[in-house]
């Protein structure tokens, strides 16, 4: 079995657990309130993330957020450089986006409501991917229409640990069994490896929202997360509440769940130019 093939493998059996237990497809967290909550101040001062992008896009360059949301990099990058082009094919990300830009007075900015797959005829200076990866079932052809459409770089930005994985434990406590793990940066480097890609790797403190900062906030955080159906949120709570300072622990950014650990970012990227 290829990495490719073991990549769709693991997310083939992600979704049919999600769909078995939960009744649904694995939800991205995309909606409205998920997408309000993911804006950043395009002004703000630069996470040790947002301070490495900038060093690799130039005034002149065009930036394409694949998955780009609500707008947290690309909004800020498109204070640097000619122009952004943010591609998601969520509606609620696209309105955040948009709203963020014109408050934050950013004109060169665009929003194109697509999936990056069914999109056509884009490209850019810099191609960036933060947050997405772990969503994507047909990786290898959405890396190589990643590399296809960078004239120079290609940046691919995720958390050590998969957000979709960070309730692993939760699940575990309330559903009884062991969730499926959704891909992560060991996964995705061997597929890249296999397209004859050795990208350079950088590992950097996470950037990421606030955690909520009391117990009850961490609850509600967690009994409203993806992981869990709504109809189960009232036999969760009790469980939840007693297990408590197992499933959580207090760090500098809020209550965070303990499968998140460590709150670091990956960055893998390479130059277009040198890979084949």
């Amino acid at each position: 079995m290829t990495a490719a093939e073991a990549y769709v493998a693991r997310m083939d059996a992600r979704l049919a657990q999600q769909t078995r237990v939960l009744g649904e497809e694995p939800r991205t967290g995309q909606g409205g309130g998920a997408a309000q909550r993911l804006r950043a101040d395009p002004h703000r001062e630069p996470s040790p993330v947002l301070a490495f992008l900038f060093s690799l896009v130039g005034p002149d360059d065009t930036v394409l957020d694949v998955g780009g949301g609500a707008g947290r990099y690309g909004l800020s990058l498109a204070l640097r450089c000619r122009e952004v082009i943010n591609v998601d094919p969520a509606l609620a990300m696209g309105e955040q986006f948009q709203a963020s830009a014109a408050e934050a007075g950013i004109g060169n900015a665009r929003f194109i409501h697509s999936d990056w797959l069914q999109a056509q005829g884009l490209e850019g200076d810099v191609v960036l991917v933060t947050q997405v990866t772990f969503f994507i079932r047909d990786i290898e052809p959405f890396l190589r229409k990643l590399r296809a459409a960078a004239r120079r770089r290609v940046v691919i930005s995720l958390q050590a640990v998969p957000p979709p994985n960070h309730y692993w434990a939760f699940f575990r406590l309330v559903y009884g069994e062991d969730q499926v793990e959704a891909p992560g940066y060991r996964e995705l480097l061997p597929v890249l490896w296999e397209l004859g890609i050795l990208p350079d790797v950088r590992i950097l403190s996470a950037d990421f929202p606030r955690r909520p900062d009391t117990q009850e906030g961490a609850l509600e955080a967690a009994l409203t997360g993806n992981w869990l159906r709504s109809e189960d949120r009232e036999r969760a709570r009790p469980l939840i509440e007693a297990h408590f300072d197992e499933l959580f622990v207090r760090t500098p950014r809020g209550y965070e769940p303990r499968e998140a650990s460590p709150s670091k970012d990956v960055l893998v990227t390479w130059e277009t130019t040198e890979a084949s």
